[in-house]
């Protein structure tokens, strides 16, 4: 046995080692941020401005064509005084309320809302008051009101009635803004603005077609909002809508 364990030292002392290759490691490409593909996130901003395309507000022009078709005259007439007519109170018949200046129409106007707006265009307390019990009132009771306080107001100057137009011509801009998805032209957008300016004016399906591509469509759509035949103001709604189709075709403020 003892020449046995000595034989088998022997052997395992002389058996070579185990040796380890490490095959060599290749090297990654190193890749930049740069070259890394991104998900791009959706562009918030740009989907709002589609949502409100029209970067648009009424224009001097647009502001003086509007004045002329609510007063009749244009503010350069009467040696630079505007209107003779719509200075002071009046009723212009019809479905209309108490109204002063280029189309300042009371009847869906509170009696908070018309003082606000008479003190803004620098009348007194007192005459702003008076004025504001106009509030609402419409047919007979609008008759009676203008013919018992117009004496007490006095008329308004240019510089007023244009204040008073300026006061209250956003929110019909508002209006045109809210339904129109496409871009429009300057001319096209007072058009639009004048026509929501009138009382009873519906701009959404005037909008519709437009939007849709479909102008003609939406200028018969305006001409169509007058009053019946017969009316006392249907001949001068036929005549404001007439122009204000030509403004949005053509460009053309007609006065």
């Amino acid at each position: 046995m003892n020449w046995f364990m000595t034989l088998l030292n022997l052997i395992v002392r002389k058996s070579p080692e185990p040796v380890i290759v490490q095959k060599p490691v290749e090297e990654l490409p190193i890749v930049k941020v740069t070259e890394i593909p991104t998900i791009e996130k959706p562009n918030v901003v740009a989907k709002l401005a589609l949502a409100y395309p029209i970067d648009l507000s009424l224009s001097k022009q647009g502001a003086e064509f509007i004045y002329a078709i609510e007063t009749g005259a244009k503010p350069s007439d009467n040696g630079g005084t505007g209107s003779k007519n719509t200075k002071h109170l009046h009723w212009p018949k019809g479905l209309s309320g108490v109204t002063l200046g280029p189309g300042y129409d009371m009847r869906e106007r509170s009696a908070k809302v018309i003082e606000q707006h008479m003190q803004e265009i620098g009348l007194d307390q007192t005459t702003a008051k008076l004025i504001a019990g106009a509030a609402f009132l419409t047919g007979a009771e609008a008759r009676k009101f203008v013919e018992d306080k117009k004496v007490m107001v006095k008329s308004l100057t240019l510089a007023q009635e244009l204040k008073l137009l300026q006061i209250i011509s956003p929110q019909y801009e508002r209006i045109v803004k809210k339904w129109i998805t496409i871009e429009l032209l300057q001319s096209e957008y007072d058009a639009l603005v004048c026509f929501t300016y009138n009382p009873g004016a519906s701009i959404v399906p005037v909008a519709k077609a437009i939007n849709e591509g479909a102008v003609s469509r939406a200028m018969d759509i305006i001409k169509s909002r007058v009053p019946i035949e017969g009316d006392v103001n249907h001949r001068g709604l036929v005549r404001r809508r007439e122009k204000e189709i030509i403004l949005y075709t053509t460009g053309h403020y007609t006065f």
